[in-house]
């Protein structure tokens, strides 16, 4: 399939225009890790872990002028579903002149990813009488032109999941876009793998630690309490 796309496929989309200065991925993350807490009231917050992941290839693909048509599709397979929910949330890329915006920027899409994934649970539940728990909203696997991608878990461990995910989406994408189009099956396909019983039990015995999703900061060097 390889030596196939590689000697009959077509162009992929033309590139997106970039900012003449890009902010850095240190410079979003807090935004973004931010932006994709799960709020549960009175003050607290499910909060996620980011795993930042770019390469030559990855920029390449993400800076395509489709990305967020791209995106919008699905999943490349329905098992991904699990990992990064209906599919990635594309962002445009953050003008380092005008960082102090993108703060907004990325929770009005982070707000339309979490409206639509709503819609899309509240339409699939209605078709029969099971009863379902809705998982929360926020996205898994976010995509940055010009920089790359963050993938999101509660813990380190799910954040890369995701990341990994995002790489095997991206290359099924490219494969596909090089030979044909993109054309994953329907959410309304993808809803029962999402939403089966047993995932839905086994997410529902995972009891979270008690600092699940914190990043701590420890200070003082190599003595005292750096030390501990």
């Amino acid at each position: 399939a390889e030596e196939f796309i590689a000697s009959h496929g077509k162009p992929l989309a033309e590139k997106a225009a970039l900012p003449a200065r890009l902010a850095k991925p240190a410079d979003i993350a807090p935004m973004l890790r931010g932006s994709v807490a799960v709020a549960r009231g009175e003050g607290r917050f499910d909060r996620m872990i980011s795993d930042f992941r770019t390469s030559d290839a990855i920029v390449d693909f993400i800076n395509s002028a489709k990305i967020a048509d791209y995106a919008g599709r699905g999943v490349s397979t329905p098992d991904l579903s699990i990992r990064i929910k209906t599919g990635p949330m594309a962002l445009p890329a953050p003008d380092a002149d005008k960082i102090g915006d993108y703060k907004s920027v990325i929770r009005q899409h982070v707000e339309k990813f979490a409206g639509d994934y709503r819609a899309y649970f509240e339409t699939n539940d209605a078709l029969d009488d099971v009863k379902r728990t809705m998982l929360d909203q926020m996205p898994r696997l976010t995509l940055v032109p010009g920089l790359g991608m963050f993938g999101h878990g509660r813990t380190l461990k799910d954040a890369k999941i995701a990341s990994d995910v995002g790489e095997m989406w991206i290359e099924a994408v490219r494969g596909a876009e090089a030979v044909g189009d993109f054309r994953p099956l329907s959410k309304a396909d993808l809803f029962p793998l999402e939403y089966w019983s047993l995932e839905q039990a086994k997410l529902a015995s995972n009891k979270p630690k008690p600092l699940t999703g914190q990043v701590v900061l420890v200070t003082g060097g190599a003595g005292a309490i750096g030390a501990a």
